[in-house]
């Protein structure tokens, strides 16, 4: 599909504040019987959900999306932000070209420390342990005793429910409990590293990204739960990644996201106090004039255009307000 620039609005559909979009990795339809990552969204579907997005609004950059939340540059109607998470080889092999032939804008939020080691995250190699040994299961008990049983028939929301259960333990613990069901599936993180779909981005890729007048912004070093972190481990994160993007791109590096959507208030306060501008989470809904730009919202990108254009005309706000109320009433 080839719909060309689309930066011009040619509906009276009203959006309500701006819509920030939330990505990870991206992949051919031709790989999707190879892994790829549940998070990820074949290039050719996000292509369609542009076109559409684009026939009723306006994609601008965050740094543009800044200055109209802050009142620092005119408000302008029906507006749309793309990111990008996690440092994933996709940016620069597949979204870059699809965002430069389309015209639009986008920030890609990069970990420091994947991009230096190239060892897929824990997640990926989960996922890729699971894909690659579908006849085999895995059973753990977490030190929480909780049980889980990943892989086989019958058990595909396990695994995500096992990578939330994950999330809150130590980052020491979490490693070995990653290579015990690596250990029982029969997989490695030398072949999950070799696979193209979990392959990380490059200093140059990501000075490419940059030439390209793509944002860059801060995912921390490690990739950790900050919620977990102590004050001198998220200065650390957040101070150190920053610096090292400054470094490496020569150019200012103001804007964060927080890994996982976890943060608690210490958190936030950190990433002010290290000089950032702005900051990305997880939570759902549109951004307000006025709001804490240290808060921002963002949504998942859906897989089809007709879902997309139900968030960004405001209809996504309303759903969910109407959801929570029916969970309140029961």
């Amino acid at each position: 599909m080839a719909c060309g620039p689309v930066a011009r609005v040619t509906s009276r559909v009203t959006g309500v504040g701006v819509s920030i979009f939330m990505l990870h990795e991206l992949h051919e339809a031709g790989a999707a019987g190879r892994l790829p990552p549940r998070r990820s969204m074949a290039v050719s579907d996000l292509e369609e959900v542009l076109c559409g997005i684009g026939r009723t609004h306006t994609f601008v950059s965050l740094d543009d999306a800044l200055g109209m939340l802050s009142g620092q540059t005119r408000w302008r109607e029906r507006c749309v932000v793309l990111t990008f998470d996690d440092s994933m080889k996709s940016a620069v092999s597949l979204a870059a070209p699809l965002l430069r032939r389309m015209g639009l804008p986008a920030t890609f939020f990069v970990s420091t420390e994947a991009i230096d080691e190239q060892s897929p995250y824990w997640w990926v190699r989960l996922e890729y342990a699971v894909a690659a040994a579908p006849h085999r299961i895995a059973q753990l008990e977490l030190g929480t005793g909780e049980c889980f049983r990943l892989g086989g028939i019958g058990n595909e929301n396990s695994l995500a429910a096992f990578r939330i259960a994950l999330w809150d333990l130590p980052a020491d613990e979490r490693a070995n409990v990653v290579a015990e069901v690596e250990a029982q599936l029969g997989a490695s993180v030398k072949r999950a590293a070799a696979d193209p779909l979990s392959q990380l981005l490059t200093w140059d890729d990501v000075r490419r990204l940059r030439d390209l007048g793509m944002g860059i912004g801060s995912h921390t070093v490690t990739h950790p739960n900050l919620s977990m972190c102590t004050a001198h481990e998220a200065q650390y994160e957040l101070d150190t990644s920053r610096r090292r993007i400054e470094a490496e791109l020569g150019v200012a590096c103001r804007e964060f996201c927080y890994p996982g959507g976890r943060f608690n208030a210490e958190t936030v306060g950190c990433v002010r106090a290290c000089g950032y501008r702005s900051a990305v989470t997880t939570r759902e809904g549109s951004n307000e004039r006025g709001c804490d730009v240290f808060l921002m919202k963002r949504w998942g990108m859906p897989r089809t255009a007709r879902k997309a254009v139900r968030v960004v005309s405001g209809t996504g706000d309303v759903l969910g307000r109407v959801k929570g109320r029916l969970a309140a009433a029961m």
